[in-house]
């Protein structure tokens, strides 16, 4: 994929990810981490404990007016067991 032109852009994890020492790369115009430790290492931490993969960059809904907050609390995302699924907010 050739560089994207002008600045990345980062999801709502990239600074945390960078804090944590991830090495980032330009992903079809987004910053996102390609490797933390090593390959050995992460393969072991989601084998005995959880793995994470940010998908923010994949998709994005705006709600807006004035039941969005009641639409969005009541998403199948703020149920019960369904945080593998959820997303994060950010206002805007």
């Amino acid at each position: 994929m050739p560089p994207a032109a002008g600045p990345l852009k980062a999801t709502p994890l990239a600074r945390l990810f960078r804090e944590m020492g991830a090495r980032m790369v330009d992903f079809a115009g987004w910053e996102l981490p390609v490797q933390f430790s090593s390959v050995l290492e992460e393969h072991q931490a989601v084998r005995t404990a959880a793995g994470l993969f940010d998908v923010s960059h994949m998709g994005e809904v705006e709600v807006r007016g004035g039941a969005a907050l009641d639409l969005v609390q009541s998403s199948p995302a703020m149920t019960p067991r369904a945080s593998l699924r959820a997303g994060l907010s950010t206002p805007s």
